[in-house]
């Protein structure tokens, strides 16, 4: 992955040099807010082999009957690089929440043990390192952008928001922090296309819808491995700093 990654950045910064006759006017280095609403899931797969086929599709089954997906977010600051007025290398510090929901199921709590029926968030939050390479495809105010990069994603924390159904006095929403040991790192390659408005050659205006797909298993103690993913739109606003 790394050596593809590589390989996309020195291409796309010879061929827009080759490309670049005049000289833009534009600064070199850019600081940015972001922001993106994220479609957030979860891809599983058998991670027993003592587990049978038809056991494994029972279970799989079950499981997706009741967990669908939630809304997540990504949000952090980001540096951004211009090698030239095509390509950028961009990178920052942010704060993500990933994961998904269960349906309405029968859930019980210490202060509940008999329980009832909630909808409960799963809610996997990581100090996330994203850099990636943005090549522009037109020079003007409006240019389409399409961005390759990965995440380093440290888990900080896993929680459980349940939402009952029926609130009483001993069963009402709650967020639960569960100290069960998930996989401290995590690597999301990322791959996105959106557009730039350019408010003047000092700031900037960034629309891109983005995959990002975590590669690792998150838990490998458990029969089941968890691969976490989303489709967010990443909205983030640059300034230039100096030449």
């Amino acid at each position: 992955m790394t050596r593809i990654l590589f390989s996309i950045i020195l291409f796309l910064s010879f061929s827009a040099y080759g490309q670049e006759s005049t000289q833009a006017k534009y600064k070199r280095f850019y600081f940015g807010i972001k922001f993106s609403p994220d479609y957030s899931y979860r891809t599983v797969t058998k991670n027993d082999n003592s587990l049978s086929v038809d056991k494994w599709t029972r279970i799989k089954t079950y499981v997706d009957s009741i967990y669908k997906p939630k809304l997540g977010y990504t949000t952090g600051i980001n540096f951004d690089f211009k090698i030239n007025s095509r390509v950028s290398i961009e990178a920052g510090i942010q704060y993500s929440n990933k994961g998904y929901q269960t349906i309405s199921i029968l859930t019980s709590s210490v202060e509940n043990p008999e329980g009832g029926l909630a909808k409960n968030i799963i809610n996997y939050h990581y100090l996330d390192f994203p850099i990636e390479v943005d090549y522009s495809f037109l020079k003007n105010k409006f240019q389409l952008i399409v961005s390759v990069g990965t995440v380093l994603n440290l888990f900080r924390k896993f929680t459980v928001k349940t939402i009952p159904e029926t609130p009483t006095a001993t069963f009402m929403t709650k967020t639960f922090t569960n100290n069960y040991s998930f996989k401290k790192f995590n690597i999301s390659p990322t791959i996105g296309f959106g557009f730039r408005y350019k408010i003047n050659y000092r700031m900037n205006i960034k629309v891109e819808p983005t995959l990002r797909y975590g590669i690792p298993n998150i838990d490998n103690k458990s029969f089941m491995a968890t691969y976490l993913w989303n489709v967010g739109l990443n909205i983030g606003y640059f300034v230039g700093l100096w030449k």
